[in-house]
């Protein structure tokens, strides 16, 4: 039986702009300019 756990953490400067827009954002520059792909799990 696996019994580990893991958790995920968000972080922001101005965390309440994220919490009241009930949104996230990825911040990695090796992966590229998202808007320019469909939003579909296919192309993600």
């Amino acid at each position: 039986m696996d019994t580990e756990k893991h958790m995920w953490g968000i972080h922001a400067r101005d965390a309440s702009f994220f919490l009241n827009n009930s949104i996230i954002a990825i911040g990695w520059s090796k992966l590229g300019d998202l808007s320019k792909i469909t939003p579909d799990r296919e192309s993600f």
